[in-house]
């Protein structure tokens, strides 16, 4: 999402810069400066009120104060143009919000298919997720029952997901979270307090040896670290060895601990 305070803070600091410069630009002389080459030697010359000076080279105070003029006159016009433009988007501009933009909507266009979302860009598609670990556009990638009745995608979700189940926890899969900006992601585990708070998401990582696979775990990781959740606390991650193996004892003591620090248990 655009940054509108970024906008607004660019503003404040460039109105500063010219208030400053315009303070220092009284203080100097109205001199149209010239210059010219003798023999590898730069000389000036100073045009004013229609008289010609001559200033001699380099080192001269009255070159030195015609030329802060200059500059403090190109500068002024840069920021007084800026800072037109600048007032004028933040008055006229409309934050883009995806969620409020279809809170908006008339009833029978709120709720589109995810499909819709994902090609007009809402939602993130194949090209930021990889295929192998994807949200339910793919339900035909769901193949792996549960004992609660649920398919998975995966054998070691199955057992986490049964192992959740044999803890009396209830849990959703894949559930789509929507971040403060709109942007949208379907963890793979979520369990919610008696109140619909979100108090522990579980991220399976598998698949760690492969590149693309791993891009779309940089991907979701920065997306939660962006909207404060924070591994450790409310987000947890277990993973897959290189070679795609899982040592159950070490995933479930895992789960078991962070459940714990977080009071579900």
């Amino acid at each position: 999402m655009f940054d509108l305070n970024r906008i607004k803070a660019e503003l404040l600091y460039e109105k500063g810069l010219l208030k400053k410069i315009t303070k220092q630009i009284a203080r100097l002389p109205k001199t149209k400066l010239y210059a010219f080459d003798k023999k590898g030697i730069i000389y000036f010359r100073a045009y004013k009120d229609g008289k010609v000076k001559y200033l001699g080279t380099e080192g001269n105070p009255g070159i030195k104060a015609a030329q802060k003029r200059y500059l403090a006159e190109q500068i002024i016009s840069r920021l007084n143009n800026n800072i037109a433009l600048m007032d004028n988007f933040i008055n006229n501009y409309q934050e883009f919000n995806p969620v409020a933009f279809l809170d908006q909507l008339p009833v029978a266009y709120k709720k589109p298919d995810d499909q819709i979302l994902v090609d007009l860009g809402f939602l993130p598609g194949p090209n930021k997720m990889s295929s192998s670990h994807n949200d339910s556009y793919y339900p035909e990638n769901l193949v792996h029952k549960t004992i609660s009745g649920i398919t998975v995608r995966s054998r070691v979700e199955a057992i986490i997901a049964d192992f959740y189940t044999s803890l009396g926890i209830v849990f959703s899969y894949e559930e789509r979270l929507i971040f403060k900006d709109g942007t949208s992601i379907r963890p793979d585990f979520t369990i919610r307090d008696n109140l619909g708070n979100i108090i522990v998401i579980h991220e399976h990582i598998g698949m760690v040896g492969d590149e693309k696979y791993w891009e779309s775990f940089i991907w979701k990781l920065r997306l939660y670290l962006d909207n404060d959740y924070i591994p450790g606390n409310t987000l947890l991650f277990t993973y897959d060895s290189i070679n795609q193996s899982i040592d159950t004892s070490l995933l479930k003591n895992n789960i078991i601990y962070h459940l714990k620090k977080n009071n579900v248990i």
